[in-house]
């Protein structure tokens, strides 16, 4: 099989859920199936302005080609300030029913000013597709998945990461759900939402993410002594117990919340020398306070990450905006225990399904959730049970073994002749 994945941007600086879900099931339909890949996508590594960082034309990372195009537009200066007006009156017009034609010319106003725009991206899709068997597109929000999946239809395996918010609600994202070939939910509750808005049951599977080192002797990173030797050896210490925050920080993650929540945890409640870490990118109209107990570790590396992860009292995920969250699925599997914002279906489903994942609405259920995991975190065998169960869950829903069939299913039920 050759396969083409197109996705906005690509590469190990890249930091984004869906980003690194795409980068990682490229890498895996290489290693684990033997399929040709070739990853189209943009020179961008930054979503806030989508400059072009690197370098046009191919590469190769963990045997999938990588094939780059500058973009001719990125982020309008003024998308920022535009964005949420703009997209409730489109949303109001469509109420209106303005006719389709027009609406879709005005929600394509939207998609330019966000960007990126890349033109050379969708020639050369134009111009190459008959090369490909199966085109797989990450992401239902930006313009080069958008104008891939208006090319090559019902070719194309749509993986949407779609969450509730408005941009979900569009036009011309209902006509992109309607024309992809296939679409991959990663978790149940992205399902029912992409059944909500009238794609048929047959069109939409789960296939979600894996989590590396679950059906492997890595077992997912390793354990708190090793990391704690580890961050010995480089002069850091463990020694002040910390609750850990891994993904973009920004506000659209909400974690000035959460830095405000855990602040009025440590004033409320027996907190003792918690500390709260930061780490991932930094968006660059974010400003973090300056706090004793709050640390920005800035972009980290796979094995660093792994190594704080296994040492953290908890993971906390304030986002209520997410479609899969592997930092809350890597923690579980590590045994660590997670707190999560129930605003977010994916999230609440990990509470309602695992004991070690608990879910806040507010500051007080946030002070009562975090407290109630370091209490539990005392409990020596109970916990060391639950945690266990934990692991268990990660192993029978999210082992890369079970991923990749379902990707693998997905094509071949198209093209059962290969």
């Amino acid at each position: 099989m050759k396969i083409a994945v197109v996705v906005q941007r690509y590469g190990e600086e890249v930091i984004g859920g869906a980003e690194t879900l795409a980068r990682q099931v490229a890498g895996r339909l290489v290693s684990d199936l033997g399929w040709e890949v070739d990853v189209l996508t943009t020179t961008a590594r930054d979503y806030q302005t989508w400059a072009n960082h690197y370098h046009t034309g191919w590469s190769e990372e963990s045997g999938a080609r990588i094939l780059r195009f500058d973009s001719r537009r990125g982020r309008s200066r003024f998308f920022p300030r535009v964005d949420g007006p703009l997209a409730s009156l489109l949303l109001a017009l469509q109420r209106l029913r303005l006719p389709g034609s027009l609406l879709l010319r005005l929600e394509r106003l939207w998609f330019t000013l966000q960007g990126p725009v890349n033109p050379e991206l969708s020639r050369y899709i134009k111009e190459h597709r008959l090369i490909y068997d199966r085109f797989i597109c990450f992401t239902y929000l930006y313009l080069p998945t958008i104008s891939a999946v208006e090319i090559v239809g019902d070719d194309c395996v749509l993986v949407p990461a779609a969450h509730d918010e408005r941009p979900f609600h569009f036009l011309t994202v209902q006509r992109l759900l309607e024309r992809a070939g296939h679409i991959l939910a990663n978790s149940d509750p992205e399902r029912e939402l992409l059944l909500s808005r009238g794609v048929p049951e047959h069109k939409v599977s789960v296939a979600g993410a894996g989590v590396e080192g679950v059906d492997s002797e890595r077992r997912a990173g390793g354990s708190p002594d090793r990391a704690r030797r580890r961050m010995s050896d480089a002069g850091e210490s463990m020694e002040r117990p910390y609750v850990l925050y891994l993904g973009r920080v920004s506000a659209g993650k909400q974690v000035d919340r959460l830095i405000g929540h855990f602040e009025a945890f440590r004033r409320q409640a027996d907190s003792g020398d918690m500390r709260l870490l930061l780490a991932g990118r930094l968006d660059d109209d974010f400003v973090l306070p300056e706090r004793s107990w709050l640390e920005y570790l800035g972009y980290l590396p796979d094995e660093r990450r792994d190594d704080l992860i296994a040492g953290a009292a908890c993971v906390v995920n304030p986002s209520s905006l997410e479609s899969l969250s592997l930092v809350v699925v890597e923690a579980l599997a590590q045994g660590r225990p997670a707190l999560v914002n129930s605003a977010s279906p994916i999230l609440r489903y990990y509470a309602d399904e695992v004991e070690t994942v608990l879910g806040y609405d507010d500051e007080d259920s946030f002070i009562e959730g975090l407290s109630r995991i370091l209490s539990l975190n005392q409990r020596g065998e109970a916990q060391a049970k639950a945690l266990e169960e934990s692991r268990r869950w990660v192993e029978e829903n999210y082992s890369w073994r079970r991923v990749i069939g379902e990707y693998r299913r997905t094509v071949m039920e198209k093209y059962p002749q290969q």
